[in-house]
């Protein structure tokens, strides 16, 4: 039987031989090489996708979940720090829900009802909403409010207005898919989720009502969309004040490197723990404005730049509830549209009223009256514009 031979191989700058490889060797090596690629390389790339899956599976259901936690804590808020007669719900659509809740404060005199303190919180985020400072609800040309609303001792009702909302997203590459939003007051949206499809219902948000004693009942889709409107008790007011519940349900779409499409969705029913608690009127409705309401320059021997006011009683004091108990005197300087309470007067003065302003240093001025009961509760605010301190 003939010898393999082998041939041998001189390494450069090394006088010793070594073996070296023939051709067949070389050639089962690439063969096995090629075969365990064949075999590893699909099982990495499947095990890539799947992990790419995974992950997006759970980012899908991650981001849904933090979207509902953020808004079950905001519902259950709703109602909180209101002033009286200030409604809790204000907007209820499939799609959009907007209600009246105290969630900020920069202002430590108010933690008693707000949710938050935040010193870096701007008042325009921390107050409520005035018919100068009117937004247009979600999805809609409704504007709201119309009027502002107060506390007792005239300061501007702490409680903010929240839209919690989903729109189209132009700029998802998947086709069909929505946007959560949620905006306090007039600020800067807020973007809770995205990649978000509606429920084959086309309903996000679910409204039930209940009276004392009795089950939760569905709204029906025909009562909406409803939106608080003043003069109140209309009907959508009437719906508005009896919402009891809502129930949030957030679909997500994650599409996988293989272009198919996966869903995750989650819902939960959210009771609105304080939009049922009624303001408890001590002296019943709130009173009537004054009657007449002057304001003027005055010129007579008081220090500095003086405003006279003077006004007739409300309605309220001399007749009716007879529940009047103060007068609270406002004052702004023209064009902005913050008010201040400059001062309170007792009632059961022989009238009219008369009260100066004085130190003022020039300029214009806005005046406000109220007439305050015993609750206290705040009469409609009557209003004298542009006037101009005398010296």
């Amino acid at each position: 039987m003939p010898l393999r031979t082998r041939r041998w191989a001189r390494l450069p700058g090394i006088g010793a031989l070594r073996p070296g490889f023939t051709l067949a060797e070389l050639i089962v090596t690439m063969a096995l090489t090629a075969l365990i690629g064949a075999v590893a390389v699909p099982f990495l790339l499947h095990q890539t996708r799947a992990v790419a899956t995974t992950a997006g599976f759970l980012d899908a259901q991650q981001s849904v979940s933090y979207a509902l936690n953020y808004m079950d804590h905001d519902l259950r808020l709703a109602g909180t720090g209101t002033a009286f007669n200030q409604p809790a719900v204000v907007e209820a659509t499939p799609l959009a829900v907007t209600f009246n809740a105290a969630l900020y404060t920069s202002d430590t005199s108010a933690l008693a009802t707000a949710a938050y303190f935040d010193p870096s919180v701007p008042d325009s985020l921390a107050t409520s909403l005035t018919p100068a400072t009117r937004i247009t609800f979600p999805l809609s040309a409704v504007a709201y409010p119309d009027s502002a609303y107060y506390q007792s001792g005239g300061l501007p009702s702490s409680a903010e207005t929240i839209s919690l909302y989903v729109s189209r997203d132009s700029s998802s590459p998947i086709a069909n898919t929505y946007v959560l939003w949620r905006r306090v007051n007039r600020g800067t949206p807020l973007l809770l989720a995205r990649n978000l499809v509606l429920p084959q219902s086309g309903i996000v948000f679910q409204y039930f009502t209940a009276a004392i004693g009795t089950l939760p009942q569905a709204v029906a889709a025909a009562r909406l969309p409803a939106y608080f409107s003043e003069p109140q008790n209309t009907a959508s007011d009437s719906l508005l004040s009896q919402i009891s519940e809502i129930s949030v349900q957030l679909k997500a779409i994650y599409q996988d490197p293989m272009r198919r499409q996966h869903f995750r969705s989650t819902s939960q029913l959210i009771p609105l723990l304080n939009a049922g608690l009624g303001h408890v009127a001590q002296c019943g409705a709130p009173p009537q404005p004054v009657a007449s309401f002057t304001v003027t320059a005055y010129t007579g021997p008081t220090a500095g730049d003086t405003v006279k006011v003077s006004w007739t009683p409300s309605p309220d004091e001399t007749a009716g509830a007879h529940d009047v108990r103060n007068y609270v005197v406002y004052r702004r300087p023209a064009g902005t549209t913050t008010w201040d309470a400059i001062m309170t007067v007792p009632a059961g003065v022989t009238p009219p009223y008369v009260e100066f302003d004085t130190g003022l240093t020039g300029g214009s001025y806005d005046y406000g009256i109220a007439a305050e009961d015993c609750t206290p509760s705040l009469s409609s605010l009557v209003q004298k514009l542009g006037v101009t301190a005398q010296p």
